[in-house]
């Protein structure tokens, strides 16, 4: 097995174990949202938080701020622009509503921070070159980006919600409070 990579060993673990679950009895096995977005990803996210440097961090935070937040806010609205849009000129395709092309493009906004990782570290990179502190400290903050950004969009999907300053204020709030407490809870850890 020292020929598969990590990556594929994973993915033979986990259809192994699902195989095993699966003729388990008694056993109801089904793969949860929630528990991925509130057990695993903070874990990994806080894995990885732990390995940066956090001199080069806090010495590169406004840059890595405007990368992950404005970056982030940026490409969601621009590509789900262009998706609203191509799908609209298309003749036998379904336009894909605005409200839709933006929470599809924040759900897939999260860059793989590991394989990014694994691309610096092949080109020599450590964690005290800037640019590696730069992409990682960027990475960190546009997953949490991307998944905060998800939660308000979805709100949107309500047919019968009435799209106001009220509701857009709301959305907003959601997103700050959920921004800061996060930001407040990796400052006070």
């Amino acid at each position: 097995m020292w020929w598969l990579l990590k990556t594929r060993r994973c993915i033979l673990v986990g259809v192994f174990g699902y195989l095993i679950l699966e003729h388990l009895p008694h056993v109801q096995f089904a793969f949860d949202g929630d528990m991925f977005l509130c057990i695993m990803v903070p874990l990994i996210v806080f894995e990885a938080a732990v390995k940066i440097n956090k001199q080069a961090f806090w010495r590169h935070i406004i840059p890595i701020v405007i990368f992950s937040i404005v970056g982030t806010l940026a490409s969601t609205a621009f590509m789900a622009f262009i998706l609203h849009k191509g799908s609209s000129i298309l003749k036998y395709v379904t336009a894909i509503p605005v409200k839709e092309s933006l929470i599809f493009r924040a759900l897939i906004s999260s860059i793989d921070l590991i394989a990014v990782l694994s691309v610096l570290s092949n080109m020599g990179m450590s964690n005290t070159d800037t640019i590696y502190v730069l992409i990682f400290g960027g990475l960190l903050l546009n997953d949490d980006m991307g998944i905060v950004l998800f939660q308000s969009l979805v709100h949107f999907l309500d047919e019968s919600l009435v799209i106001d300053s009220k509701v857009v204020g709301d959305a907003f709030m959601h997103f700050a409070v959920a921004t800061l407490g996060s930001v407040m809870v990796g400052v006070l850890a």
